[in-house]
């Protein structure tokens, strides 16, 4: 009896339903960061739902797809962080459907089990690093989440069309597609090159008025949020930056994309995919020669077993297991790099070849997912890990890896008259091995969030030993204690979330000065901004930014600087790598 026979059909989905509950459960109130990103995720929804005008009344570099998505949640449900937690985890359950659903059509049950149970563990909830927001329940970015859920829903209705052929898909995959242009580039690029790919390769046969369907939902559905938006310059969103050289050539970007160290980093993206190969390939070879049968559950259960005294007998290796984790999860997606574009290429020709079955079409439907996943690792081409973007642009890569290990190639093995059991038992083990180094650095990270911020609007369990959470709830309770409900703030050069959990809003609309935002909407514009409409109170982040910026405080923008200093003055003494409140003269 198989994994696929119907009495078992249920326990794929039962342990993914497992793993996204208990995941849920061990990262509860600790998804989001008190001062980076999220709480500009949740400060814009809000002050559109109070009837702010985007662009105009607040500042925003992306599109307005996400923006107006969330505040309609914000208007009906209120201002609280579960509001969009909840609805991003909704969206987040939807997208782990979509994958499970795509994976059982490429390959098996099993495997689609193991894969979309990874991307929940390291994706979704995963907590690798001590800044919060690489998640996908209080992400850095909605653009880019939304955007990933899109693309996924827009292979899943591909694979619809080629099963039925029915117009309706294609105009709501054109529509899906032609949405993610006004979001998320790098997304973007990868959806249109794959569904365009995945259109060609596709058995059916592809009539004009099917192409003109598919231009025409593509064209129509961005173009009409475009008109709606009212600033149709600024609804372009981040694209209308990918060229600016002073964003790309900062020290952070540089460090998250590999560009710091271009000829290192490439060597030993080489290095471990070789690594990966020669492993896979001695595997490969040593089923392909045996005869040895078995049931899907005993292998499950072999490989889980392999995975474990894997890491256990590591410490032969290194210091301890955790050394032995670190080392097993900066491996793995570095290797990505290589794999998947000749991944592409592989199940691309293969597409090919079988295009004369039209009943075939999961060669194309892989080559879809290995051409998503190639493209959404190019800007971290140099630096594939699952940390800061990550956790979004190698979550296809590592989908897709998981489906081939685990499930395409002990099939093919088994189909050549080897021993599909050996093969996959090894890769059930290096995969379980992998996903729990990730679970081990999540729960080692979040067993350290020991602090309670509160208010209101939110709970958010943070990290005591940073100065920066400190300070955080040291401002929140001092600005509760000498500020008027009515008074505003800003937080210089960020710090949304201290708007959000004290609920003032920010008069100027810059609500993000750091250097990026300067370089997109121009100095003497922020300066504008606060002269018009000056806040009564004030916090600025005294802590240095020169290893990520190359900018010490707030240095970088001196018109700005020399205005705060002329109309604030200090409310306390100044505080080294924390948050200073000022108020106005």
């Amino acid at each position: 009896m198989t994994a696929d026979a119907p009495k078992f059909r249920w326990i794929g989905p039962s342990l993914c339903v497992l793993a996204f509950l208990s995941m849920l459960a061990l990262s509860w109130q600790r998804w989001a960061d008190p001062i980076v990103d999220f709480g500009r995720e949740l400060y814009v929804p809000w002050r559109l739902a109070e009837g702010e005008k985007l662009y105009r009344d607040v500042q925003y570099f992306s599109g307005p797809v996400s923006p107006f998505f969330n505040s309609i949640f914000i208007r009906i449900f209120g201002l609280k962080l579960m509001t969009l937690a909840s609805v991003n985890l909704i969206l987040f359950a939807g997208l782990c459907v979509g994958l499970y659903r795509l994976g059982t059509r490429v390959t098996d049950r099993a495997s689609a089990t193991f894969a979309t149970i990874a991307v929940i563990v390291t994706c979704g909830f995963g907590r690798l690093t001590q800044m919060a927001n690489f998640n996908f329940v209080t992400p850095y970015s909605h653009e880019m989440t939304h955007s990933i859920v899109l693309s996924i829903a827009a292979i899943v209705m591909l694979d619809c069309w080629m099963r039925t052929g029915r117009r309706a898909w294609l105009m709501a995959i054109g529509a899906c597609v032609g949405v993610t242009t006004l979001m998320k580039p790098e997304v973007f690029l990868a959806i249109f090159s794959a569904i365009g790919i995945g259109v060609l390769l596709s058995a059916r046969r592809v009539m004009a008025k099917d192409v003109a369907l598919l231009i025409a939902s593509f064209i129509i559905a961005p173009a009409l949020i475009l008109v709606v938006s009212g600033d149709p310059i600024s609804s372009l969103g981040a694209i209308r930056f990918v060229t600016d050289e002073r964003i790309s050539s900062l020290p952070f970007y540089k460090m998250v994309t590999g560009l710091d160290k271009v000829g290192f980093n490439l060597e030993l993206a080489a290095a471990r995919a070789f690594y990966f190969v020669a492993f896979g390939g001695l595997l490969w070879y040593i089923a392909r020669h045996q005869r040895v049968r078995s049931s899907l559950w005993i292998e499950i259960a072999l490989g889980l077993g392999v995975g474990a005294i894997g890491l256990f007998l590591s410490r032969l290796f290194f210091e301890s297991i955790g050394d032995a984790i670190i080392f097993v999860w900066g491996l793995t997606p570095t290797a990505f790099t290589f794999l998947m574009p000749i991944a592409g290429l592989v199940f691309c020709w293969r597409a090919l070849r079988s295009k004369r079955d039209h009943t075939d079409h999961s060669s194309a439907l892989l080559a879809v997912l290995c051409v998503f996943a190639a493209i959404m690792l190019a800007k971290i081409a140099l630096r594939v890990s699952f940390q800061h973007y990550g956790f979004a642009l190698a979550m296809p890569a590592l989908f897709v890896f998981a489906l081939l290990s685990i499930g395409w190639m002990p099939k093919q093995i088994e189909l050549k008259g080897g021993s599909r059991a050996l093969f996959r038992i090894g890769a059930i083990g290096v995969f379980s091995a992998l996903v729990a180094a990730h679970l081990y650095v999540t729960i080692g990270r979040l067993s350290q969030l020991t602090l309670k911020i509160e208010s209101p609007v939110a709970t958010l369990r943070v990290d005591p030993r940073l100065t920066i959470n400190t300070e955080t709830k040291r401002v929140l309770d001092e600005l509760h204690r000498i500020a008027q409900p009515t008074d505003t703030l800003a937080a210089v050069p960020e710090g949304a979330m201290l708007n959000v959990l004290s609920e003032r809003s920010n008069p100027t609309g810059a609500i993000v000065t750091m250097p990026v935002e300067i370089f997109m909407f121009d100095e003497s514009n922020v300066l504008e901004r606060f002269e018009k409409n000056p806040p009564d109170w004030l916090v600025i982040r005294t802590s240095s930014m020169e290893e990520e910026y190359g900018a010490r405080g707030i240095e970088y923008m001196p018109q700005v600087r020399a205005f705060l200093a002329k109309n604030y003055q200090p409310f306390e003494a100044e505080r080294e790598n924390g948050l200073r409140i000022y108020r106005r003269r």
